[in-house]
């Protein structure tokens, strides 16, 4: 596999590491101190969204709009320059048109940050919000299905051990452990109970590639040309890629919408019990 695609997540994922999680608030002060080392005049900064995970703001150099992410701690660190890897290979691919361009990644004293274009454009929740025509439904699914298929294809191959299977229920057992699991996702069952589920019902799955690991409507942007532009690569994994089809089929309002991502995505028909499972298997990853 190219040297310079990010490796499968689970390489860094050991238990130790998982625990040693500690999420940290970045300050105003955190992104001003990053802006200050890029050694160029800035101006215009405003906050975009952020929190617990990271604080994203816009901010204008050179008479262009970018974006900085800054992050604390090595956990979140680790996100970061993983997803600064993502988007430098997508950058330097010919899939570059989906991903944001990537202009630094750096560490400075215990934050990281990166900075990218800032996209002008809504997000897919924020387009769907609003009081659309079928016909522009469908237009935002196909398209939604047309740049995940290209996600997809920017890394394929299979995987005969089954091995990052095995790697994501040993992660999600830790995750469980450590207490970092959101309990609003486990009304209706125990964890215990859903991860024994997960493990008496493992697929025999093959197919791996490159997966966004977040693939939701708030993560897909439509730019001024009409264009999606898939955002937020810190969950960036070499997986199986119904991990990022259980993760969108949540937002699905009916079976047009359905349909027409999938007609988007290029297949006639999918597996609703690999839906299932890995939809299962993403509350005790996705974290």
């Amino acid at each position: 596999m190219n040297k310079n695609v990010p490796k499968a997540r689970y390489e860094i994922m050991t238990e130790g590491f998982i625990k040693s999680r500690k999420d940290e608030i970045v300050s105003l002060e955190d992104v001003k101190q990053c802006l200050a080392s890029l050694n160029k005049s800035y101006e215009n900064l405003g906050k975009l969204t952020g929190g617990r995970i990271c604080g994203v703001y816009r901010f204008s150099c050179s008479n262009e709009d970018k974006v900085i992410k800054v992050s604390r701690g090595i956990y979140r660190r680790t996100e970061l320059k993983r997803e600064a890897k993502a988007l430098r290979y997508l950058n330097n691919s010919e899939y570059k048109q989906f991903a944001p361009r990537l202009y630094d990644f750096n560490i400075l004293n215990d934050c990281s940050y990166l900075t990218l274009d800032y996209i002008e454009g809504k997000s897919v929740r924020e387009k769907l919000s609003l009081n659309n025509s079928i016909e522009e439904r469908v237009e935002i699914w196909e398209k939604v299905g047309q740049v995940l298929a290209r996600v997809h294809k920017a890394v394929h191959t299979e995987n005969l051990e089954g091995k990052w299977l095995s790697e994501q229920l040993r992660i999600a057992r830790i995750n469980m452990i450590s207490g970092l699991l959101d309990p609003e996702e486990f009304q209706e069952e125990t964890p215990e109970e859903r991860l024994k589920w997960l493990n008496l019902n493992k697929p025999n799955r093959k197919q791996i590639s490159l997966i966004h690991g977040d693939f939701r409507t708030k993560n897909i942007l439509i730019d001024k040309e009409s264009n999606p532009v898939v955002i937020d690569w810190g969950f960036v994994d070499i997986g199986d890629p119904y991990y990022d089809l259980a993760i969108i089929d949540y937002y699905f309002k009916n079976e047009l919408d359905r349909n027409s991502f999938y007609k988007g995505y290029g297949i006639d028909k999918y597996d609703k019990n690999l839906i299932e499972y890995f939809d299962k298997l993403s509350t005790f990853i996705n974290v």
